[in-house]
């Protein structure tokens, strides 16, 4: 039995999603996804496997080969009144390895709900990303949500905290008739960075093509040429 869970911790020192010495990334992505009480449980379910979708597909297969290391960091933050990590680093440089990936995310669960606390959210991304200041060519908080911060957090305070780390902050608004002016207050108070942008979600069934759109276009470090999915 100690020769075993010896062993165990070998092959866990040893994943990259678990190493202290990370290997060199394309590009860390931190995805914080609107679980607030505005998002209805059949919209979750939509983000949720929206996401999911765009990992396990061959447009994300070739954007990533395309990359100097073939390698893409992410990770998933969920937001509500709480920012949580969900799930944590994952180093995707095969086929199977995001095939996995997306397998995990479906099985996803639902952390929190409550108030849209955005600042809690691009502090804890900020956090996160810490490490990989010299592992990844670029670091980038993708923000998507239905609301604006509604906590009275410092929104301006902890934008400019990741701006300094040299973070990119991108958005994906998904427009609403409860906030319809979601995506002006994303591209004035939220996005940011080398090469940032957003990609406009017309309501949560548009949310799996923007967000397919918006992660191949991180990938490849591009700018979109219109920011509605439509």
């Amino acid at each position: 039995m100690r020769h075993a869970a010896i062993a165990l911790l070998c092959v866990l020192a040893t994943t990259p999603a678990l190493a202290e010495s990370l290997p060199p990334a394309d590009v860390a992505l931190v995805f914080a996804v609107d679980v607030s009480g505005s998002v209805t449980d059949d919209s979750w379910k939509l983000q949720r496997e929206g996401i999911a979708s765009a990992i396990a597909g061959e447009e994300f297969a070739r954007a990533r080969r395309a990359g100097a290391t073939g390698r893409i960091a992410i990770t998933i933050l969920q937001f509500g009144t709480e920012a949580r990590a969900v799930i944590g680093w994952r180093v995707i440089e095969s086929a199977d390895e995001a095939r996995a990936v997306a397998s995990e995310i479906r099985a996803m669960a639902r952390a929190d709900s409550g108030s849209t606390c955005i600042a809690k959210v691009l502090a804890k991304g900020v956090e996160e990303l810490a490490r990989w200041a010299d592992h990844a060519l670029r670091r980038v908080i993708d923000v998507s949500g239905d609301g604006a911060e509604n906590c009275r957090g410092d929104v301006a305070g902890a934008r400019s905290t990741a701006l300094a780390a040299g973070i990119t902050i991108n958005g994906l608004p998904i427009v609403t008739r409860s906030e319809p002016w979601i995506a002006s207050w994303c591209e004035r108070e939220l996005i940011g960075g080398p090469n940032a942008f957003m990609i406009i979600a017309d309501g949560h069934q548009r949310f799996a093509e923007a967000f397919r759109r918006k992660l191949i276009l991180e990938i490849a470090d591009a700018a979109p040429a219109a920011p509605l999915a439509r």
